[in-house]
């Protein structure tokens, strides 16, 4: 199953439901959006990741797509201003059965929404954060992780009074800082490395998500 024909499904699906039961006339009159308060959603994520694969036949591949959740909890300051936070992670295939790798994100971010009187709102928002990917194999695990900044747009839709779906996407510059190496011994006991490091990088998200506004 396509994670983004699957995506793109139920927001259409969604977006009519709305529509369907918006007002039916002028005289019917219907205030969408919040003025302030408080968000809590759920958020399903099409991920990707720019990963290098190198020259070795024999190496691991990683899918750069991955699909994922996410938790997210905001603040409505005023109708045109919003503050969050998205936690959650992704999971990326690889061409072998015993390698997992997972993508995780924890971000704030700054949303500026348009006319947020209507009932869908576009917008564009701003996050800064972090971002961490942690693949085990056997008894090997290594996870590296990062700080990140990025820009994205979306619009809300107005699905019932307290009901909003966000279809959005983000872009994300990523700067890989940190990185540790950890392998389990027979005795149940563990040796580790950590160390710095110094590498730039890109990943990107669609996200749909359904938040209960209060």
């Amino acid at each position: 199953m396509n994670p983004i024909r699957t995506m793109a499904a139920l927001a259409a699906v969604s977006t009519l439901l709305a529509l369907t039961a918006a007002p039916a006339s002028a005289g019917e009159s219907h205030t969408w959006g919040q003025a302030r308060g408080f968000s809590v959603g759920l958020v399903a994520l099409v991920d990707g990741m720019s990963i290098g694969d190198g020259t070795d036949p024999n190496s691991p591949h990683i899918d750069a797509m991955g699909g994922g959740l996410a938790l997210a909890g905001a603040y409505t300051f005023t109708p045109h201003f919003h503050l969050g936070l998205t936690l959650g992670s992704a999971q990326h295939a690889t061409n072998l059965a015993d390698l997992d790798v997972l993508h995780g994100i924890g971000v704030f971010e700054a949303q500026y929404r348009f006319a947020p009187e209507r009932q869908v709102v576009p917008y564009l928002a701003a996050t800064i954060g972090g971002a961490s990917v942690r693949a085990d194999h056997a008894a090997d695990h290594i996870e590296v992780s990062a700080g990140a900044v990025g820009l994205g747009a979306g619009l809300r839709v107005g699905l019932s009074t307290h009901v909003t779906m966000d279809l959005s996407g983000r872009l994300e510059a990523i700067n890989w800082n940190d990185a540790t190496w950890s392998h389990d011994l027979p005795d149940g006991s563990t040796v580790s490395y950590h160390g710095a490091i110094e590498e730039s990088g890109g990943a990107s998200r669609l996200q749909l998500g359904f938040f209960w506004d209060f």
